[in-house]
């Protein structure tokens, strides 16, 4: 298999995924760095995150909705009327594009109230700050939607590549306009590098696909009528999506009740809670989309099955690892990331804190980001959608309720309750209703998983203990030691998810090597 058909397979498509993701995430975490450095837990920082809140939702959502929506779409067309291929992708590209733009209209007409309701109204230069703010990232959202069908449509091809170097791109340009921007204009850099990052973004993705406007049909692309199945078919699909992203607008509802700098030390604790789930789960669920997808209208129920079952047990495995390091490890983890400039060990300590509490619920999130694409393959989206209801119902409740004892704290316990019922509720229903088997071997594997996360950690709390390292963190050595012993108890136990590594994503004659040279449990 030469290296093209390697990467268009779900275990070629998600390490390159994966692999991608990773220096993205990297430029993701630097650009939060920087700014822990230059602005700290500052109250411009926090009216930023505040005011930002509603675009930046609405380009998650138009970034995910272009996922789950194009790309079932673009496939079916495909098998039955693949002439209609353009026709569709423009469609999608032109009704993206207008919704966007008139959601950003009748948000810049009600900008004044919506801030309002958000930034305390006796402090009117924090108003005035938090307005601005808001209307230029308005800016973004009619472009982002166009990104986000362009981006699908190079995935429903298993072409990973441009979308994840358009990410690439959207963060180096980003960094590179906020280090230039940041002395002259304090928090306004953020909204110029947003701008003109997403600006680039499209600009590349048009140039790298023009095959998208050939064949363009003026009098039906502006025919009203074209678009009547694409808006009903999209309604319940928003309206899915709306949900997932309530909980950070929940939050800044509330932002009058934590402590100072709450905000702030949650958004990173939140951003390094999240490095695992973005990274990995969103990648695995992506790649193993149009696989589960194809399997499932084939009636191939048995590789259906298995590839949901192998996706749980590879993400049990990876995201128990960092439940582990961020619990135990934490503070290490956010000193590393974020104790510098404007951010002093007293922030530090408190973003553990927050951090500690999320990772209890990381392997549920991080689990359901399969489940989630599960939902729209079957096509059972008014569960979904209730479901996802139920879950930012307890999320404002939790907050309600928790945020008076705990402050900042009382939001984060909310988010991985509310993370706990989404996972159990979601993956129970389809359980109850046959949709998919979870196997016996597989529940087996995952308990074994959870033992050995256990032994790992007391190994490498045995060994700090006993001996003290010279000259480095004993955190990093923890973290060294928890990582070796995990990996070699799980290749001498056999277990089947470190030879699904092994298969999967190495090269053929290392991993015939490595799999001739140990145990494999069939």
């Amino acid at each position: 298999m030469n290296s093209k058909q390697f990467f268009k397979t779900v275990a070629g498509a998600s390490l390159l995924i994966i692999l991608f993701n990773l220096l993205s995430r990297f430029l993701g975490l630097l650009r939060e760095i920087i700014f822990a450095h230059n602005f700290g837990v500052s109250e411009e920082f926090e009216i930023y995150l505040i005011t930002a809140v509603f675009p930046t939702v609405i380009n998650l959502i138009l970034y995910y909705l272009g996922q789950n929506f194009f790309i079932p779409v673009y496939n079916k067309t495909k098998n039955e009327h693949p002439e209609s291929l353009n026709s569709v992708t423009q469609k999608s590209v032109i009704f993206f594009a207008l919704v966007a733009l008139l959601t950003a209209l009748v948000l810049e007409f009600f900008s004044p109230e919506i801030i309002s309701f958000y930034v305390n109204s006796q402090n009117p230069v924090m108003q005035e700050l938090g307005l601005n703010i808001f209307r230029i990232l308005l800016l973004t959202i009619p472009m982002t939607a166009v990104v986000s069908i362009i981006a699908a449509y190079h995935q429903a091809r298993y072409d990973f590549k441009i979308p994840i170097i358009s990410q690439i791109l959207l963060n180096v340009v980003f960094i590179a306009v906020l280090i230039l921007f940041s002395k002259d204009y304090n928090i306004y850099s953020i909204t110029i590098a947003f701008v003109s990052a997403t600006f680039i973004q499209l600009v590349y993705l048009l140039f790298v696909t023009p095959e998208i406007f050939r064949g363009t049909n003026p009098k039906l692309l502006f025919n009203i009528r074209e678009y009547k199945g694409i808006s009903f078919s999209l309604l319940i699909i928003l309206l899915i999506e709306i949900t997932g992203q309530m909980y950070v607008v929940f939050d800044r509802y509330f932002y009058e009740y934590v402590n100072k700098g709450g905000f702030a030390v949650l958004n990173y604790a939140t951003t390094v809670y999240l490095l695992p789930v973005a990274f990995i789960s969103a990648s695995l669920s992506l790649a193993i989309f149009p696989k589960i997808s194809d399997t499932y209208h084939k009636k191939d129920y048995n590789s259906f099955n298995r590839s949901i079952n192998d996706g749980f047990l590879v993400l049990g495995f990876i995201l128990a690892a960092f439940t582990a390091v961020y619990f135990f490890y934490g503070d290490f983890i956010i000193g590393l990331f974020y104790q510098r400039g404007q951010f002093s060990a007293v922030e530090t300590l408190r973003t553990e804190s927050l951090l500690r509490i999320l990772s209890i619920s990381l392997i549920f999130y991080g689990i359901y980001a399969i489940i989630h694409k599960v939902y729209f393959v079957i096509e059972k989206l008014k569960p979904l959608l209730y479901i996802n209801i139920a879950a930012i119902g307890i999320k404002f409740l939790g907050n309600t309720i928790l945020v008076n004892l705990y402050q900042e704290m009382g939001l984060a316990l909310s988010t991985i309750i509310s993370y706990s019922f989404l996972f159990f509720a979601s993956i129970t229903y389809l359980l109850l209703r046959k949709e998919i088997i979870i196997k016996p071997d597989t529940l087996k594997e995952f308990f074994i998983v959870l033992l050995n996360t256990g032994i790992s950690i007391l190994a490498a709390y045995i060994f700090n203990y006993f001996i003290e390292p010279v000259n480095v963190p004993p955190s990093l050595v923890g973290i060294l030691i928890f990582g070796v012993v995990f990996s070699v108890n799980s290749y001498l136990s056999g277990s089947r998810i470190m030879f699904l590594f092994i298969e999967n994503y190495l090269p053929s004659g290392l991993s015939s090597k490595i799999h001739n040279s140990g145990g494999k449990n069939e």
